[in-house]
């Protein structure tokens, strides 16, 4: 994803100096490591980061390169993530470091309640990696809240309702499970290999058992055999 020049500019004396070629977001003022991510350098506390993360603990140890020597405010660490999500890297640093207003984090940076659907799965990704899921849990779920009770035709659509399952699914969130999958199951259907194309990315998160229930609740439906409803058919 692109950089967002709103989520950029929050704070513009203090998280965003461009250079010739590199951003900087001090995300701490005066955190001892430098996240490097593309053109971007995140500044962060490695004493927060750890004591929210089992992978960050464990990679600012003194068994791995990124815990070698000293590293203070005066003198940070730069360390480079190669493979991770510029946005939903910045964002959960932001939420462990209890800058955690869900709109800000999520909304400042997309143009429409729509795009934001794929930040957030993003950002349950990047968290699931770092294993600090715990940590983003209450975030996620206030927002899912609200992307729950919004009217707005973006979200009524088979492709935001899987999205939405797949976060609500790896931060065990059943309410929201169970609401975002009746809708995906009830009011649009299952077509597998529409979905697939266009968001194999989600499936791939979800349970296999669950898949085979869809398969089986419609069946049923097609059948006309009478059916429970869908929240008590997805805990049987």
């Amino acid at each position: 994803m692109a950089t967002s020049p709103e989520l950029l500019s929050e704070h513009p004396t203090s998280e965003a100096c461009k250079t010739s070629e590199m951003v900087n977001i001090d995300i701490a003022a005066e955190g001892d490591v430098i996240f490097v991510l593309k053109q971007t350098r995140l500044r962060v506390s490695s004493a927060i980061l750890a004591n929210a993360s089992p992978v960050f603990k464990t990679m600012f140890g003194p068994n791995f390169a990124e815990g070698q020597g000293q590293s203070s405010a005066g003198d940070p660490r730069e360390v480079t993530l190669f493979d991770d999500d510029l946005q939903a890297m910045t964002r959960l640093c932001r939420i462990l470091h209890h800058q955690n207003d869900t709109k800000d984090i999520l909304l400042t940076s997309t143009e429409s309640y729509e795009s934001c659907v794929d930040d957030l799965f993003a950002l349950t990704v990047v968290s699931d990696k770092c294993d600090c899921s715990d940590g983003v849990e209450a975030v996620i779920k206030c927002f899912l809240a609200e992307l729950a009770s919004t009217s707005l035709s973006v979200l009524r659509t088979p492709v935001a309702m899987l999205v939405l399952s797949a976060v609500a699914y790896n931060i065990s969130d059943c309410r929201h499970f169970a609401l975002f999958t009746r809708r995906l199951v009830i009011d649009f259907g299952l077509n597998y290999s529409v979905l697939a194309r266009r968001c194999h990315y989600a499936l791939e998160e979800l349970p296999s058992m669950f898949l085979c229930k869809c398969a089986v609740f419609h069946e049923y439906r097609a059948r006309g055999q009478p059916l429970t409803s869908w929240t008590v058919f997805l805990e049987e």
